[in-house]
């Protein structure tokens, strides 16, 4: 995995902790999948159309609920689609999206937010769960949503070895000295090195995609 950490980066063209954490176990997964298939479906628009995403488990306002539903789908392809795009090319494979045709954003999108809300208490996407009601096992249905970093144990993997390597000192001294990357803890640090190596300032930090679908402390 660690191996093949400055090739999912170039293909990538990013140094989001979220977004590289998933994108190596998307990297291995498309190998896998292009000898066998041309085509793959991914679920991605899932999570952003339905408020899937854990960090949305508090927000009971209507208006910042949906607010946030928009803003996130909206930057979907600066973030978790370039993701899926890249990784998927990288094998000469597509990966396709069948939650963001347009007439299922449009519906998932005019539905009250309310409908959405799990408040920390409920299911994550409760609708589309309940669509596919008998269709598939119980099992499957009600599993607990977990991110693809978390579910293949990337996450975990990454965060201990960055911060292994990178001293609270180096953490500070790269935050001086590259402001503009915004750097958010010592991992996106140990990804950032990596893409500056690759790109220099030919990629602008700015332009670069962060997913905002991240829960409190899970970067560090």
């Amino acid at each position: 995995m660690l191996v093949t950490l400055p090739k999912v980066i170039y293909h990538l063209e990013s140094f989001g902790v979220a977004l590289l954490r998933s994108a190596i176990p998307n990297y291995f997964l498309a190998r896998l999948a292009s000898k066998h298939v041309k085509v793959m479906l991914t679920g991605e628009g899932a999570d952003e159309i339905f408020g899937g995403y854990e960090y949305l488990s508090g927000v009971t306002d209507p208006q910042q609920f949906q607010q946030e539903l928009w803003t996130t789908t909206t930057n979907l392809h600066n973030t978790n689609l370039q993701r899926t795009d890249r990784m998927t090319m990288a094998h000469s494979i597509e990966g396709r999206v069948p939650f963001l045709d347009k007439e299922m954003i449009r519906l998932a999108l005019s539905l009250p937010p309310e409908l959405k809300f799990h408040n920390g208490g409920g299911t994550e996407k409760t609708l589309l769960r309940r669509a596919f009601a008998g269709f598939l096992p119980d099992g499957v249905l009600q599993r607990p949503k977990q991110k693809f970093s978390h579910g293949t144990g990337s996450r975990d993997l990454l965060s201990r070895y960055a911060n292994a390597r990178i001293s609270d000192k180096d953490f500070a001294d790269a935050q001086a000295q590259f402001p503009q990357a915004d750097l958010r803890s010592k991992e996106e640090l140990f990804y950032y090195r990596i893409f500056h190596e690759q790109f220099g300032e030919r990629i602008p930090s700015q332009t670069v995609g962060r997913t905002r679908s991240v829960a409190k402390g899970e970067l560090n």
